[in-house]
């Protein structure tokens, strides 16, 4: 592999210059936002702990990642964008079943280790997938998760369910932004994919929200 082979596949990159993506790069500070926000959220309810601050620096890591994608496009910056964002989602998940349903953390790895395997392997293999996301895929296991979590609590008639079904929902949203970005170029030379980094930023807060204000087991 090619670790510094360009990559350009959003509207606003017309060049291979650092400040090309000068849009998609800064609104990369909604996951930083989120991040510092639960961490001071969690602090003032005096529940601030290592999970909570893990989750905090990997939102910020996200944001981190993604800006270092919209600056140097090139495949080392590529992994570290998606790899930031996967390792959220999989301690999202195993924090979030811990805290949220009080299950042990044998079951909570295991489930976290499935959802790992479905990102890392492909969505596609286990016929989870819709053509028209192209590589938006990957993050189809994310929407389901969320829809299965939120109506599980619900089911329990857990005020979580609500803002983990937001989150959800603001997922399908972005989702949709990320997929029209490539088709709209010469209508909208911007693009959209900015929104899906504003949108995602609240996903990761509402995620952290609910652990830290729903959580029924802490102190792990």
């Amino acid at each position: 592999m090619d670790w510094n082979q360009p990559i350009d596949i959003y509207c606003e990159r017309l060049s291979p210059e650092f400040w090309a993506e000068p849009v998609n790069a800064i609104t990369n500070l909604a996951f930083v936002a989120a991040g510092v926000w639960a961490f001071l959220y969690a602090r003032a309810r005096s529940v601030l702990d290592p999970a909570i601050i893990g989750l905090s620096i990997l939102s910020t890591c996200v944001g981190v990642g993604s800006f270092l994608f919209h600056t140097f496009a090139v495949q080392w910056a590529g992994i570290a964008d998606v790899g930031s964002i996967a390792l959220f989602m999989i301690a999202g998940m195993l924090i979030g079943l811990r805290r949220l349903f009080a299950i042990s953390w044998l079951w909570a790895t295991i489930a976290a280790i499935g959802f790992a395997i479905v990102i890392f392997v492909g969505p596609e293999r286990f016929n989870i997938e819709i053509p028209a996301l192209g590589e938006g895929n990957r993050y189809l296991p994310a929407v389901i998760a969320l829809g299965m979590i939120s109506g599980t609590l619900a089911l329990k008639r857990r005020e979580a369910s609500r803002p983990i079904a937001s989150a959800a929902c603001i997922l399908s949203l972005s989702l949709v932004f990320r997929t029209i970005d490539a088709g709209i170029c010469e209508a909208f030379p911007l693009g959209t994919h900015f929104l899906w980094h504003i949108l995602n930023g609240c996903v990761l807060a509402l995620i952290m929200y609910s652990i830290i204000r729903y959580q029924i087991h802490s102190g792990d």
